[in-house]
């Protein structure tokens, strides 16, 4: 089992989604055994939207949003899915 995830993870998933289920769901997911893969199109986007102060009251900062995006590739079972592959 994979440590509890850290408060970047947290922080992000509750201020920014707001729904326990998506925050239980990944948390799920990165903790799971089972693999999950993630792409550098997904990432971007997730740095672009979640930084974006017209849709976010309070957006995420740069710093905040590249750790969270870290957060989800440290994970052992993470897998980069590239297009194609």
């Amino acid at each position: 089992m994979h440590p509890p995830p850290n408060d970047h993870l947290t922080h992000f998933v509750v201020i920014q989604f707001a729904t326990p289920e998506y925050r239980r769901w990944l948390e799920d997911a990165i903790n799971s055994e089972a693999a999950y893969g993630i792409s550098p199109q997904v990432l971007a986007s997730l740095i672009r939207i979640s930084t974006h102060s017209r849709i976010f009251v309070s957006p995420s900062s740069l710093s905040e949003a590249v750790r969270f995006c870290d957060v989800l590739l440290e994970g052992e079972n993470c897998m980069v899915v590239q297009p194609g592959e």
